[in-house]
């Protein structure tokens, strides 16, 4: 068997450290967003892929009025606090993707019942949330909100794209429920992506960005390469040198973390507590 390219090495490293089905990799977390985007809406159909971000939107002066395929899906829900720019602006990432964007709530944040009443529209295709887990995070953006987020869109069958830009323990997004993951290669667990490696250089991995997740989804995510995907391919060399500096060998995360998840009402659960509910 030939070995595998430093791609595909290097995804796997990465799905294994995340603990996640599949991963694959963009040139950035704007770049991640509008190709995660567009895997929610279009899967692996080529038709779709290749209509986007047209295929979405409208050809009129408005651009947030949904037209989208099929029965008019194509919005994107997330809290209007989570309208930032992260290297671009997430609206316009959203509509790059393909999507309507569908912020809720207003800057200080996002009640659970607009969440939602929201996400019962008919429109809605997926749910985007921004984590941020630094000394001072912004209420709408705190850990403890997602749960709630991931009951309302999960109870509808609709997939979450979780972003996260300093998560603490980026494993545990998945745990609670994320269908996607995205983050920048440089807060992988246990990479050190500024140390030097043995040559006494420094990688170039800062502003490779990674989707992670389903396998499914992950699968729609490379599908993109065919459509606006080819404009948002990563350095080769930010991928040899992520797999220079984490190399292929991951034993599994000890189990051992407090992993929280969504229960049936929307609230936080512990293993333990489900273990117990069981």
């Amino acid at each position: 068997m030939t070995d595998p390219a430093p791609p595909d090495r290097a995804a796997r490293s990465v799905a294994a450290l995340l603990e996640a089905e599949a991963a694959m990799f963009t040139c950035g977390s704007a770049a991640s967003i509008a190709i995660a985007v567009a895997a929610c809406l279009t899967g692996t159909d080529r038709a779709a892929i290749a209509a986007l971000p047209d295929g979405l939107l409208p050809s009129g002066p408005d651009p947030d009025a949904a037209r989208g395929f099929g029965a008019g899906c194509g919005s994107i829900l997330f809290c209007a606090a989570h309208d930032r720019d992260l290297g671009a602006p997430v609206r316009q990432m959203v509509r790059l993707g393909g999507g309507r964007p569908m912020p809720v709530g207003d800057a200080d944040g996002c009640a659970s019942a607009l969440v939602e009443a929201a996400a019962a529209r008919p429109e809605v295709a997926a749910g985007l949330f921004l984590v941020e887990d630094g000394p001072e995070p912004h209420p709408a953006s705190a850990r403890a909100m997602l749960p709630h987020f991931l009951f309302a869109l999960h109870t509808r069958g609709l997939p979450v794209i979780v972003h996260t830009i300093d998560a603490v323990e980026p494993a545990g997004l998945l745990d609670a429920g994320a269908d996607l993951l995205l983050l920048e290669a440089s807060m992988l667990p246990g990479s050190m992506m500024d140390a030097p490696v043995p040559d006494g250089s420094v990688p170039e991995c800062h502003g490779l960005g990674i989707v992670a997740g389903r396998a499914d989804l992950v699968d729609a995510c490379r599908a993109q390469r065919h459509g606006i995907g080819a404009a948002m391919q990563p350095c080769s060399a930010a991928i040899t040198a992520l797999l220079t500096r984490i190399g292929t060998d991951h034993p599994p995360i000890p189990t051992g973390r407090f992993a929280l998840h969504s229960g049936p009402d929307g609230t936080l659960l512990s293993d333990e507590d489900e273990a117990y509910l069981r």
